[in-house]
């Protein structure tokens, strides 16, 4: 049980430093239309961390949104308040546990309040934080609606042990 709650917490850990979104493709990424005060109202991801000692699923689906993400423009920066709640629902070993994880206050995920820049190229928006980059694919981007998307494979040894940690990330907001 030791090392189910170990690889739970290291699964959520990954998941929530990965978070993305999306947002219209049709727009192409138009950098005018992404500046500006954007509301999270609907966050969704689903993966997967294996290791030798097995496998475990996952699915989250926030809730209790009270984050509101800025671009602002030259620089580009990003700046994050509030919160959100995640439902997450796992499997490890045939047992599946549901639990509303703690309300998570906003910051690591997309952006590091005032230390996050953001560029776009076609439909891909890259944040950088800390000399590290993501990149999210614009799934719609719109003078209202903002869709990103977020995947990615991960492979870590942890003391010996390698795990391999898959997700996949949609996050919906509005203007």
């Amino acid at each position: 049980m030791k090392n189910f709650k170990t690889l739970l917490l290291c699964a959520f850990l990954v998941v929530l430093s990965s978070c993305g979104s999306d947002d219209d493709a049709s727009s192409n990424g138009d950098e005018a239309l992404i500046a500006g005060a954007w509301a999270l109202n609907g966050l969704n991801y689903s993966g997967s961390s294996s290791t030798d000692a097995g496998e475990i699923q996952y699915v989250g689906v926030g809730q209790d949104f009270t984050a509101v993400y800025t671009f602002e423009e030259n620089p580009n920066i990003i700046s994050a308040t509030g919160s959100y709640a995640i439902e997450l629902t796992t499997t490890f070993g045939g047992q599946t546990i549901t639990q509303v994880v703690g309300s998570e206050a906003i910051g690591g995920a997309i952006a590091d309040n005032g230390d996050s820049t953001w560029s776009i190229d076609g439909s891909e928006l890259t944040v950088t934080t800390n000399a590290e980059s993501q990149v999210y694919t614009i799934v719609t981007l719109s003078n209202t609606s903002l869709v990103l998307n977020f995947d990615d494979t991960v492979t870590v040894n942890q003391g010996g042990v390698m795990q391999t940690t898959t997700v996949d990330v949609t996050y919906s907001f509005t203007k």
